[in-house]
Order: structure tokens, then C-alpha cells, then sequence
């Protein structure tokens, strides 16, 4: 692993704090990501081009689309981010050998760039959104810089503290880490994960039968459409209500200096508040484009009750995320053909809504690289 210094540099910087440095960091990448197309590839992609740079495609398109892809990352013309749903489907596989040529694509096609998890995703846009209906002190910059990241935190943001140093200490090393961990290629990341301790990596558990539990009961009622999708956004919203409670707190300690009192927190019932300012806000079809991944997980979960020919499988939790994650913020999305289906209908149309190309046929991802190849 490359050691990078910035030591001396943080040291004649100490006003400067670990969050204005993040945010400095985020800001800079995202200038630069957004310069570029973002194509966004589910793993069931990654694999096909995986297959395709170890000689091992069964379709010539396979070669067509990496030699595509490879010369516009090359180009500088597009990336491939990765999400931490793709991180936690690709290091699954037991076999070294693909393994390694996955991540060494990801490496090469992502240029290093991650979406933010989908935690701090859904927070940074509730909080944009939050402070775009204020008149908020400090900048309010486009989320669209701020969702961006590095490989090394694909799962989010891990800050070391050592309480044996001074806080001016921890800040000087904290930001080196930072730098660090921002230069770190994911190869490098899993050699020192190891592979015995990925064989280990906690997964996403499966909750299809009682999804398809909750599935039967709404078809018990005939709910139309938009009844489910309220039902399902009242049922994620009352999920988030701690995390809204402390966005409000977090904002009320930014403007007075000083976190509100746990008697004015429950007299007021912020998380419970907003979550029925929210609902109102989608039910009158206000929400516009602001809060996408609360839209897009509500709404892909309606459609999927709505079918009744379609049950919930194990991996469409997965499935889900990577469509929450690439309709907002990529330019095309490459994906399964039941989950493209879903999300061009008339009910949902969210590639029309965030301009979003979907695809899901290995032709049809090759036509659109090659125009971009064109351009």
C-alpha cells in the first residue's frame, strides 16, 4: 500500500475541521464526477464484464461492451460507479480468481468513485431538502456534489479517535486518514479485509416471505395503485422517524449553538412531524424531485405488490438499493430486465422523471455506449 504524507500539510491547516475537510474532499470529487457520464452497472453487469476480461464471455456484446466501456472511461467521457449493494453482492464469490477480476474492473472502470451508502444518502437529502425551505446561515450546496465518494467508503464513513491524543491531535490525524483512505484501490482494501474475514462480511438477511406476507394482504383488499404506495411511503417513513429527530436536532445544535433540551424534543415529536409533513407532500404530488430514494423505494415496492403475478425473492432488496441508488445520480443504468420493467411503467416512469437511460439487454447497453463512444 502507497503511504500518502499529507501530514505537514494538515499541520499548517489546524482551524480547518474533519467535516469542512469532507465536505471540501466531496465537493472537489463530485465537480469532477459530474463531469463525466455515470453508468451505473448492477452486479448481474459487473459479472457479464468480468467474464468478459477473463475470456470467459459466452456472447460476443460481452467483449463489445467492456472495449466500449474501458475506451470512454479512457476517454474521460463516463465512470461506472460502484454502490455499497454492488460491494456487498461482489466479494460473495468464494472463488479468488473471479473475485480478484471483478474488483480489478471495478477499480479501473469506477476511476475510485463510489455513491455515498445509502444511509447518508437518504440523509443528505433530507437535510437539502430541509434547509432548501429555510434560509440556512451556510452555503446550501447541490446534493448532486455531495453524494460521491471514494472505494475505501462505499459503506460509509469511518473516522478513527484515539482519546489518548488532543483534539487537535485527533484532527491532524484524522484528516491524513482520510487522505489516505481516498487514494486506497478496492484491491488493496480486500487484501486487508483478507479473504477469510470476507467470507465472514455480515449479508443482507432474507425477508421475502414476509414481503410476500404483506404482498397477500393487500391483494386481500384490491388496493389500487397509488393506496399501496401511500400505505408503503407511510410504512418507511414511520421507520425513519429517529433519523429524522436527530436531522432536526442536529439543525436546531447548527443554528443556536447548543442541542435542544430531551423535554422540547418530545413536546414537539420533530421525527413524528415531519414524517407526516413528508406523506402530505407525496400525497399532493409536491415532493418534485427531492427526495428520491424515499420515492424510489416506496415506489418500487408498490409496484411490486400491485403485480400479482410477481413475488418477492430473496436478492430484490439488493435489486431495490441499486435502483435508488443509480435512477437519481447516473445517466444510464444497466440492470435485470423484471427490475427495468418496473420502473419504465406508466405508475412509476422514473427513468423518464430523473433522465435516466435504463437498460437491461447486453444490445441494447452496447448501442448506448457506442453513442456515447461517437459523441
Amino acid at each position: 500500500m502507497k503511504f500518502i504524507n499529507t501530514f505537514d500539510k494538515h499541520a499548517s491547516e489546524p482551524e480547518k475541521t474533519v467535516d469542512a475537510y469532507i465536505r471540501e474532499k466531496k465537493l472537489e470529487l463530485g465537480e469532477w464526477v459530474n463531469q463525466r457520464r455515470k453508468v451505473y452497472l448492477d452486479t448481474k453487469f459487473w459479472l457479464l464484464l468480468r467474464d468478459a476480461h477473463l475470456n470467459r464471455a459466452k456472447e460476443q456484446s460481452q467483449y463489445d461492451l467492456l472495449r466500449l466501456i474501458i475506451n470512454a472511461v479512457s476517454a474521460g467521457q463516463l465512470i461506472c460507479p460502484i454502490s455499497e449493494d454492488v460491494f456487498q453482492e461482489v466479494i460473495k464469490q468464494t472463488d479468488e480468481e473471479t473475485l480478484r477480476a471483478t474488483v480489478e474492473l471495478i477499480d479501473s472502470l469506477s476511476a475510485g468513485v463510489s455513491l455515498i451508502s445509502h444511509d447518508e444518502r437518504l440523509e443528505a437529502e433530507l437535510l437539502y431538502f430541509l434547509r432548501s425551505c429555510t434560509k440556512p446561515k451556510e452555503r446550501l450546496y447541490n446534493r448532486h456534489h455531495l453524494v460521491w465518494t471514494k472505494l475505501a467508503y462505499t459503506s460509509g464513513m469511518q473516522i478513527p479517535h484515539n482519546d489518548m491524543f488532543s483534539e487537535a491531535e485527533n484532527r491532524l490525524v484524522q484528516k491524513a486518514f482520510i487522505d489516505q483512505m481516498w487514494s486506497l484501490p478496492l484491491q488493496e482494501m480486500i487484501n486487508l479485509i483478507g479473504s477469510d474475514r470476507l467470507l465472514t462480511f455480515p449479508h443482507m438477511p432474507d425477508f421475502s416471505h414476509l414481503m410476500n406476507e404483506e404482498k397477500d394482504s393487500y391483494h386481500a383488499e384490491k388496493a389500487d395503485f397509488k393506496k399501496i404506495f401511500l400505505t408503503e411511503l407511510g410504512f418507511l417513513l414511520r421507520r425513519e422517524e429517529a433519523r429524522f429527530e436527530s436531522l432536526f436536532t442536529y439543525l436546531f445544535e447548527k443554528e443556536h449553538g447548543y442541542p435542544p433540551q430531551p423535554e422540547e424534543v418530545r413536546a414537539t415529536n420533530p421525527g413524528r412531524s415531519f414524517a407526516n409533513v413528508v406523506y402530505n407532500v407525496f400525497k399532493l404530488q409536491k415532493a418534485g424531485k427531492n427526495l428520491p430514494t424515499i420515492e424510489i423505494e416506496a415506489g418500487i415496492h408498490a409496484q411490486l405488490i400491485h403485480d400479482k403475478t410477481r413475488r418477492y425473492k430473496a436478492n430484490d432488496i439488493h435489486d431495490i438499493n441499486h435502483a435508488i441508488a443509480a435512477l437519481p445520480y447516473c445517466d444510464f443504468f444497466f440492470t435485470e430486465k423484471n427490475l427495468r420493467e418496473f420502473v419504465v411503467r406508466k405508475n412509476l416512469a422514473y427513468d423518464i422523471k430523473y433522465s435516466c437511460t435504463v437498460v437491461s439487454s447486453l444490445t441494447d447497453a452496447v448501442s448506448e455506449m457506442n453513442q456515447i463512444v461517437s459523441l
